[in-house]
């Protein structure tokens, strides 16, 4: 750490081993009296009150195709996805209630982007760094307070304005502020470790904490007590290699294969509505970890809780899961998309990854089962996944074990017999 901060970090061209982001020269905005110039103003000021926060509108201007390209001609933020998308981000993990009307205005006006534009890189890039640009942690963070509401809140406010050059300026600089003391934190846990006291809870962990979940932290603490490792190291490079195997693999092309099904007519679209949205956020678990951008599903189900804007938010959410769904994003962001952000504990790989697909995922995989149902109850055939089970469900285990060992008597005879493998273990009993 102290060898980092003998690096003049604020200099654009100091960023930590990836293409820099470079900015032109600081454009002093124009304050027009009478607009969102004042309610900015006073937001700079610390000056809004919580009930002011929470009665603030700030519509931001709709853009055109060239007018989306002025915006990025100002600063491009695909010319440091790697930077931005990658960088280790500590964010916010909750918007305050004082501001969520706020907060679902900046993605609703990037998502509407996408719905208008799909296939361009430069919409997706808005929404996907929105996080980094909104959402930093800063030092002594306390975003409920007003300070912290104020803070917040002129980013959001600079967000709708189309600030994006001034709002990634701050954020790299912020970015490298909170990095220098994150790699103090740890310096100092290191040196604890080595003397033998107490190190380590994954971050999980100190999260449910937090949140008071009290019977969860405590499953977390026996499962990776000792944190999630994120370092690369001979061990872990060995961990992986037996958990991906050392085979090369065929290269398979996705988006060709996508391509040729569409032409013979063996793809249709999906469709995702609202309301579909809408069950998808209630039923996820809202402490899950966010992907490699940092938009979680807490930060999601916050947006969802701005009354005012909820069914336009949904509405411009359930587009870009579309566009996601059918695959018509743009492929250079597939990397990214399909990336995770992860580690290893107690001999196990663990990854999370970007909120939107996995949301995706489990939207299209619902509907199909449910199809699938009830074309088995037509058919007056016993349905799939007859008893629902899912992880963590208490005598899942022995059920699985039962039924797995049913079926294996029923159907020795048959030489085409297909089994799906079946992992499942609990205190009684394991399945493999």
């Amino acid at each position: 750490a102290s060898g980092m901060q003998s690096q003049d970090w604020r200099k654009k061209e100091w960023v930590q081993g990836k293409k820099e982001m470079v900015f032109g020269p600081m454009q002093q905005q124009q304050h027009v009296p009478g607009t969102v110039h004042d309610v900015l103003a006073s937001a700079r000021k610390g000056a809004l009150s919580r009930v002011d926060l929470e009665v603030l509108k700030v519509t931001a201007r709709q853009l055109d195709l060239d007018q989306l390209g002025e915006v990025c001609r100002k600063f491009n933020l695909a010319d440091s996805r790697d930077w931005w998308w990658m960088a280790d981000k500590q964010l916010v993990p909750e918007i305050p209630n004082c501001i969520k009307q706020l907060w679902a205005q900046a993605l609703t006006q990037v998502m509407r982007l996408i719905r208008k534009f799909p296939g361009d890189e430069r919409a997706w890039d808005l929404l996907l760094a929105a996080p980094f640009l909104l959402l930093q942690r800063w030092p002594k963070c306390r975003p409920g307070s007003v300070a912290g509401l104020n803070i917040l809140a002129t980013r959001m406010i600079r967000f709708a304005m189309w600030d994006i050059e001034g709002l990634a300026r701050d954020a790299v600089e912020l970015h490298q502020e909170n990095r220098i003391a994150r790699l103090a934190k740890e310096k100092e846990k290191e040196k604890e470790k080595t003397q033998g006291e107490v190190t380590g809870r994954s971050e999980r962990y100190e999260r449910l904490v937090r949140a008071e979940r009290w019977a969860d932290a405590v499953k977390e603490l026996k499962r990776n007590g000792g944190g999630v490792r994120t370092a690369i190291d001979e061990e872990v490079l060995q961990l992986l290699q037996e958990k991906l195997g050392r085979e090369e693999h065929r290269y398979i092309d996705v988006i060709k294969i996508l391509k040729d099904m569409r032409g013979h007519g063996e793809l249709t679209d999906v469709k995702i509505t609202p309301e579909t949205v809408q069950g998808c956020i209630n039923r996820a678990n809202k402490s899950k970890g966010p992907g490699l951008s940092g938009l979680s599903y807490r930060h999601l189900a916050d947006a969802l809780e701005a009354v005012e804007g909820r069914e336009q938010f949904l509405f411009e959410l359930a587009a870009v899961l579309t566009v996601l769904a059918n695959g018509k994003q743009p492929t250079k962001l597939l990397p990214y998309l399909c990336g995770g952000k992860g580690g290893v504990a107690d001999g196990r790989v663990f990854l999370a990854g970007e909120t939107l697909v996995r949301m995706t995922e489990a939207i299209v995989q619902r509907a199909t089962v449910e199809k699938r149902q009830r074309k088995m109850r037509e058919q007056g055939a016993k349905p799939l996944f007859e008893y629902n089970l899912g992880v963590g469900t208490r005598g899942a285990a022995d059920t699985i074990k039962h039924w797995a060992l049913d079926v294996l008597t029923q159907n020795a005879d048959k030489l085409d017999l297909v089994v799906i493998e079946v992992d499942a273990a609990n205190v009684q009993c394991s399945v493999f």
